[in-house]
């Protein structure tokens, strides 16, 4: 299904090129591999927080960000987030793959 869906976009959209990841966490990206995508590399492992019942972007909660909202500039982001009884994820990075379509 995955090769049909490829060529279908392919067809649709005539890309040059096409970029993609895989999540670590829940595949070794072997998928990309047998579409002919070739590996990249692996970013590392990063996080997110856990507001109100939503996964958030850390960028979202950096500390620049916290301290002009009025929390110590003397924690950390970590620190921050904790007492404010946010819960961090962490993730396993994801793999970058890259396929060239067009001439």
């Amino acid at each position: 299904g995955a090769s049909k869906l490829l060529k279908f976009f392919i067809k649709t959209y005539l890309p040059k090129e096409i970029h993609t990841y895989s999540d670590n966490l829940i595949s070794n990206g072997w998928l990309y591999e047998k579409l002919g995508f070739k590996y990249i590399h692996t970013s590392k492992p990063g996080y997110w927080y856990v507001i109100n019942d939503i996964r958030e972007h850390r960028f979202n909660w950096r500390k620049s960000k916290l301290v002009s909202m009025g929390y110590d500039k003397n924690k950390t982001e970590s620190e921050i987030m904790a007492e404010l009884g946010h819960y961090r994820i962490d993730n396993g990075g994801n793999k970058k793959w890259f396929l060239k379509v067009g001439i």
